[in-house]
């Protein structure tokens, strides 16, 4: 399973990563999970045509074991 992550554009220490999910009817959020790689990558894709040059944001893939990195903190 693969799903596609929200991280820093610009390689960051600290990029505060989030999965991109989908809320239902009611206000739940679910995580999106793809089986393929390939399929995810074109939602990543999509996501990144949509921002504009220089966005701080970028859609990038991961397998579903990957750990997502936190924002900073003192």
């Amino acid at each position: 399973m693969f799903k596609v992550i929200d991280t820093d554009n610009y390689a960051g220490d600290h990029p505060d990563e989030h999965v991109i999910s989908m809320t239902d009817h009611e206000g739940k959020s679910y995580p999106l999970t793809f089986n393929t790689k390939e399929d995810a990558q074109v939602i990543a894709n999509a996501f990144n045509q949509i921002n504009y040059r220089g966005s701080t944001r970028f859609f990038a893939v991961a397998d579903s074991t990957y750990k997502l990195r936190g924002p900073f903190e003192p």
